[in-house]
């Protein structure tokens, strides 16, 4: 089909390029010589390059609907790809640089967005994105929840430059999927009576219980990181807040760890070979394998939920719970200015009940 005069065009490119589809507009007409005559030709400016025919006219479909907006600063038109590279960028080069983490869910949000990579940022609308967000409405509250930060953080950072007019991400409407198999639900008393009784297999299920790690802190912990006569050891990861935080140790586990160390290796929990289990060989092995011979159905986030709870019903009171578990304080002064000693964080872990027959 003929594309209207002054509509731009596609142009294939050849079939060695990996966006062999250019988009180009008519941006006057230049004289060049041919054959020793002066003729006159079309003069053209690119204004993308994509993979499929398909994505290439959609594109340009989106510039003529936006063309009289954007005349002023169509020089600055790019892609949602890069804009998501350069929020990433400017993010990164930061003096408070995101943890690995936080890296690694902006990546696996920003993949979400596969079918807008290649579309001027500009041009997106609140119903591209809602139409995103439908077609993934079957995705967890936590990944959402991600892809809408990803995009206040662009969005934040094209006002900044003066790349949109618009912020769209505030209108968006997106729902998620809640899988009660992902809801964390803490052991019950009689599961932990059960865990005590069972000690020497279950022994890193109480270390978790009473200190709150998350599995993947847990198999970090360095064994010269702990401190027994202090009662406290130093790990964490995935937050400022959380990352080589203290972290005070309940009497009752002490000697648990203790018999469990094996000086040769460098970790208090290992594999065969003295090596860091990565979460998904943890929760394969040792964690499945003890799931089963006890018969309980539990995710390893079940722990720190466990002992977040049993520290509410403690009384331990909520900055504490917060320093021990190392999520941030909601309150600057608390978060800056004080400083819990080790002794006041132990003598809060050491009010969690044991529930076991001494």
């Amino acid at each position: 089909m003929r594309l209207p005069n002054g509509y731009g065009g596609v142009v294939y490119l050849g079939k060695r390029r990996r966006k062999p589809y250019g988009v180009r507009i008519s941006t006057g007409m230049q004289k060049v010589e041919k054959d020793g005559k002066i003729v006159y030709r079309a003069k053209y400016r690119y204004l993308g390059y994509f993979a499929k025919r398909s994505e290439a006219l959609a594109f340009l479909a989106d510039y003529n609907r936006g063309k009289p907006a954007l005349a002023e600063y169509s020089s600055k038109l790019i892609t949602f790809e890069e804009m998501y590279d350069k929020w990433f960028n400017y993010r990164m080069g930061m003096n408070k640089k995101p943890s690995m983490a936080l890296q690694k869910n902006w990546g696996v949000a920003y993949k979400q967005f596969s079918e807008l990579h290649e579309r001027p940022f500009q041009f997106l609308k609140t119903a591209d994105y809602d139409a995103c967000f439908k077609r993934r409405a079957h995705l967890s509250k936590s990944t959402i929840g991600f892809m809408k930060a990803v995009l206040h953080g662009m969005y934040d950072y094209a006002l900044k430059y003066e790349l949109v007019e618009k912020d769209y991400s505030r209108l968006i409407t997106a729902e998620y999927t809640v899988n009660e198999e992902e809801a964390h639900t803490p052991f019950t008393e009689d599961e932990l009576k059960l865990l005590w009784e069972r000690q020497d297999e279950a022994w890193f299920i109480l270390v978790m219980v009473y200190t709150g790690l998350r599995a993947s802190e847990l198999c970090h912990i360095e064994i010269k990181n702990i401190h027994y006569e202090e009662r406290y050891m130093t790990g964490g990861m995935k937050t400022d807040a959380g990352r080589n935080r203290v972290i005070p140790l309940h009497d009752s586990i002490i000697p648990l760890m203790k018999s469990h160390i094996d000086a040769r290796y460098k970790y208090l929990i290992h594999d065969t070979r003295g090596r860091a289990y990565t979460f998904t060989a943890f929760y394969s092995t040792p964690w499945r394998r003890l799931m089963d011979l006890l018969g309980m159905e539990h995710k390893p986030h079940d722990t720190r939920v466990t002992c977040g709870t049993m520290m509410e019903l403690a009384g331990v009171p909520l900055n504490r719970r917060k320093a021990i578990l190392g999520h941030a304080q909601n309150d600057i002064t608390e978060d800056v200015y004080t400083r819990i000693p080790v002794s006041e964080l132990v003598k809060e872990i050491n009010k969690l009940p044991l529930y076991r027959a001494d």
